[in-house]
């Protein structure tokens, strides 16, 4: 399996791409690894794949990539901006049932086939 990092710029966004993981809790840790503090990491987005599809995608919440925070900076992304009571902590947008972690079920989570 592979994990593939992604920023809010536009254009290409892969910023990383981590391979050989074994098993979904080494890709579930290289999440909460990578995740960090929104002000200093611009990664916005985490897909796991393996040779049969996309098996799950994380996404830091409350981000719209390549939306400028604001008028003055229209470079700055809202992935350096954290919402009020947001942990930061990704949450599961997709999930296929190859996916085998214990992250909990995100609130907008769509399966994958």
């Amino acid at each position: 399996m592979q994990l593939e990092l992604h920023d809010g710029e536009e254009g290409n966004t892969l910023f990383a791409r981590i391979k050989n993981i074994d098993f979904d809790y080494a890709a579930e840790a290289w999440v909460l690894d990578t995740a960090g503090d929104p002000s200093a990491n611009p990664v916005i987005k985490w897909i796991l794949s393996d040779e049969q599809g996309v098996r799950c995608v994380w996404e830091r919440p409350g981000v719209t990539p390549g939306t400028p925070v604001s008028a003055d900076d229209p470079t700055a992304c809202r992935s350096c901006e954290r919402p009020a009571g947001d942990s930061g902590i990704p949450v599961i947008t997709q999930r296929s049932p190859r996916y085998r972690g214990e992250w909990e079920h995100g609130p907008n989570e769509v399966a994958i086939p």
